[in-house]
């Protein structure tokens, strides 16, 4: 019996079940920092290239503030924009 094609695959719903919660947050994660720009050798820093007394908060500044910099330096239209954008 052939299942329709929207139908997900009971072994992916098997899988999502077994999941740990923890690899969920994590996988979450890498695809935010992805959708924003982040490079994966930029987000493997973010998971483990800070202490873990470091905040999540400040791993995301650190980064948000080196990817800006790296921005304006290659980008001339993104530059323009920060300075218009700025308060």
């Amino acid at each position: 019996m052939k299942r329709p094609a929207c139908s997900p695959h009971p072994r992916a719903e098997t899988a999502a079940a077994f999941t740990p919660p923890d690899a969920t947050h994590r996988l979450t994660l890498i695809h935010f920092a992805k959708e924003t720009g982040f490079s994966l050798p930029e987000i493997k820093l973010l998971l483990h290239g800070f202490p873990s007394t470091v905040t999540a908060g400040d791993r995301w500044r650190k980064l948000a503030t080196s990817k800006i910099q790296q921005l304006e330096a290659t980008s001339p239209k993104h530059a323009l924009w920060s300075r218009c954008s700025a308060p």
